[in-house]
C-alpha cells in the first residue's frame, strides 16, 4: 500500500510538472516579449528628459490629421543641455525638433526661451507677420494667398517676455514654420 501511494504521488507530481512547463514557458515568453520594447525605448533615449524648466511642458494635438491625438513634450537633451520638442504621433512614430539642431531653418537650435507653449487649433488662420525689413505686419497687409489656414492642429511657441516665436505645423509629411512676433 505504501509503495502504491508513493507511486501515485510521484506520478501526479510528474504529471503536474509536465503540464505546468508549457504554461510557465508561455508566461515567460510573454513577459520577455512585452518588456523588450520598453527596455529598448528607455535605453535609446535616456538622455532626453521632459523639461523641468517649462510649465506646461506637454500638450496634445492632432498634428497629422489622423483623428488620433499626438503628444508634444518640451524636453531637454542631457548630453548638450539644449531644449527642444519630442513629438510622439498617435501611431507610435517619434520626431525631435531643436535640441542642438536648427529648428526648421529658423537659426535657432535651443528652445530654452519658450515661455508660451500651447496648441494652435485646426482651422485658425496665420501668416508670417514680419516682413523682410523686420517690421510687424497686420492682417490687412497680407495677401489672402499668403495666409495659412491650419488643416490640422499646430504648436504655438513664443517668448513670454519679448517678441519672438511661431507656429509649427505639419503638412505634406514635414514640419513647417510660421513666424509670429
Amino acid at each position: 500500500m505504501k509503495a502504491l501511494l508513493h507511486f501515485q504521488t510521484r506520478f501526479f507530481f510528474l504529471l503536474f510538472c509536465c503540464l505546468s512547463i508549457p504554461l510557465l514557458m508561455d508566461s515567460l515568453s510573454y513577459a520577455q516579449e512585452s518588456s523588450r520594447p520598453l527596455i529598448k525605448k528607455a535605453s535609446a533615449q535616456k538622455h532626453i528628459i521632459p523639461s523641468k524648466k517649462h510649465q506646461p511642458n506637454q500638450i496634445q494635438a492632432d498634428l497629422d490629421g489622423d483623428d488620433v491625438l499626438d503628444t508634444v513634450t518640451l524636453v531637454q537633451n542631457l548630453k548638450n543641455k539644449k531644449y527642444g520638442l519630442e513629438i510622439s504621433f498617435g501611431n507610435g512614430k517619434k520626431e525631435y525638433l531643436a535640441m542642438g539642431r536648427d529648428l526648421l531653418e529658423q537659426g535657432v537650435d535651443n528652445l530654452d526661451w519658450v515661455g508660451v507653449f500651447k496648441k494652435a487649433p485646426r482651422g485658425s488662420v496665420y501668416w508670417n507677420n514680419v516682413n523682410e525689413e523686420g517690421d510687424i505686419i497686420s492682417n490687412l497687409e497680407v495677401k489672402d494667398e499668403e495666409k495659412i489656414k491650419l488643416k490640422h492642429d499646430g504648436i504655438f511657441i513664443h517668448n513670454a517676455e519679448s517678441c519672438g516665436g511661431g507656429i509649427i505645423y505639419f503638412e505634406s509629411g514635414k514640419f513647417k514654420w510660421i513666424q509670429q512676433e
